[in-house]
């Protein structure tokens, strides 16, 4: 079997690093890889829609099917593709530094704690936009999840992407910007991750969870460390958080707080009692959820000045010069192709 032409990369004596023109050919090689990935991924997707559209409109009423075929575009065909070009890249390996259990718990934390501040940028930013349009934009994510059946949500919300994205974004993207270094290696595979969402309420988000997932993976090595965290931030926001709102949706009717009012000024206790009864538990599921979040952010901050803040990004084998860092980056032209899909698709997004 033929191993795929890897492009040879030097270093230059006189300067210990890359020369730009070798730094501006591997940046534009990953940024072709990401092109490609999103380019296989919305060409599929439309000709997948076009196809059941056409030929099978029933499985367009069962969500598990629809969930399901959403899964080939991105894992089937555009993944395979975007591997083919980054395996002519060089790859690197974690440091695999040691796990603690407090590194654990903090690591969970900070991970929410970043996730809450883009979830902040998000909102102020969605909400510019809606001033300047003069409509409200509807949130993909509460389209797929609100009324889907909770197992639907628990299997393609949470399990099946936590495994996937971090072998995508953490494990294969990770390990081809490690030879430039970790700092790349961290802010480049995170920029990625927060773009391929293609919509500004996931965007900031998730380039702040990334940051932080793909810190531990280039310091410990330990993908399933990012894979758990990934898969409880899925369930927490996208099952469980759906379905606590589901379940206490009766309580922000009108008529229910008529009825409240009602029963409060009469005394009726025990109509009250009645009412409210059934909202208890998902009353106190919201609380917890919201006990829970505020916990892990102060676990998060707390870890984060005591030890995090202390954690350095150590330099590749092969460096890139100072002098062309920004524009090694993004003057080349696999990166202006990717960045250029992404405008589309984040315009798009708006209208």
């Amino acid at each position: 079997m033929n191993q795929t032409k890897k492009i040879k990369f030097s270093i230059n004596p006189g300067t210990g690093c890359l020369s730009e023109e070798d730094a501006r050919r591997y940046f534009s090689t990953v940024g072709l890889a990401v092109c490609a990935l999103m380019l296989a991924v919305y060409l599929s997707s439309a000709a997948f829609t076009y196809l059941l559209y056409r030929f099978f409109p029933a499985l367009l009423e069962h969500l598990a099917v629809t969930h399901a075929l959403s899964l080939i575009p991105i894992y089937g065909i555009g993944l395979p593709i975007f591997c083919l070009i980054l395996r002519r890249l060089p790859c690197g390996v974690p440091s695999g530094q040691p796990l603690s259990a407090w590194f654990l718990i903090g690591g969970f934390g900070v991970s929410i704690a970043m996730m809450s501040f883009g979830n902040t940028v998000s909102q102020f930013t969605i909400a510019f936009f809606e001033s300047m349009m003069g409509r409200v934009q509807e949130n993909p994510v509460a389209e797929i999840t609100e009324g889907a059946p909770w197992w639907i949500n628990l299997i393609f919300v949470a399990l099946i992407p936590c495994i996937l994205e971090e072998l995508l974004f953490r494990k294969i993207l990770c390990d081809r910007l490690l030879p430039l270094g970790e700092g790349y290696a961290v802010v480049l595979s995170a920029a990625v991750f927060g773009l391929v969402h293609g919509n500004f309420f996931q965007f900031f988000y998730a380039f702040s969870v990334g940051l932080i997932f793909a810190m531990i993976y280039v310091k410990t090595g330990r993908i399933w460390v990012t894979m758990v965290y990934h898969g409880i931030i899925n369930l927490l926001g996208g099952v469980l958080a759906p379905w606590l709102l589901q379940k206490v949706a009766p309580a922000m009717d009108e008529a229910f707080l008529a009825k409240v009012e009602e029963y409060m000024a009469a005394e009726n206790s025990e109509a009250l009692t009645e009412l409210l009864s059934p909202l208890m538990l998902p009353m106190l599921g919201v609380l917890l959820y919201e006990a829970l979040m505020f916990v892990s952010i102060i676990v998060g901050i707390v870890f984060f000045f005591r030890r995090g803040r202390r954690m350095r990004l150590q330099s590749g084998l092969l460096p890139v010069p100072r002098s062309c860092r920004v524009s090694a980056v993004f003057l080349n032209a696999g990166v202006a192709a990717a960045l250029t899909v992404f405008a589309g698709i984040f315009l798009l997004s708006l209208l």
